[in-house]
Parts: structure tokens; sequence; C-alpha cells
């Protein structure tokens, strides 16, 4: 397995549509791939990456990395 490197534009999807969607992950990851077109075998942020970049975001209100550990590049799976 490889590691996906997640550009900002993906990472404020994923906080904006988190947040939209009730806090769902599931929820968000699909409408992740629907946005950027992804098919069902491609690589998308998994649970885990989402709820850290919600954190990430609402501790530093920021999404994209901290100097505090912050994950730049996150994990990929499927829908989970």
């Amino acid at each position: 397995m490889y590691i996906m490197v997640w550009l900002g534009e993906h990472r404020a999807f994923i906080v904006e549509e988190f947040i939209k969607n009730g806090g769902s992950p599931v929820a968000t990851q699909r409408a992740f791939g629907i946005r950027f077109a992804l098919g069902r075998r491609e690589d998308f942020p998994d649970k885990k990456t989402i709820y850290l970049w919600v954190s990430n975001f609402r501790q530093n209100r920021t999404n994209f990395g901290s100097s505090e550990g912050g994950d730049t590049t996150g994990s990929c799976c499927h829908y989970t």
C-alpha cells in the first residue's frame, strides 16, 4: 500500500462535507468520491484521516497540518 498525498482542496472539501453531513464519515467519503470523480477502487481518505483532519481544523482553524505533528499525507482506503 502507498500513501496518497492529499491537496488542500481535498482536505477543505472533507472538512466542509463532514460538517454538512452531520459528522458522517461514510457520507463524506461518498461525496468526496463523487466530487473528485473517483471509482470505487480508487483511494480516498479513510475514517481515521477524516476525523484527524476535522479535529486539526477545529483545534487550529486549519486542516493543512500544523507544527504540532498534524498529518500532512493521510492514509488511504475504500468506503468503510
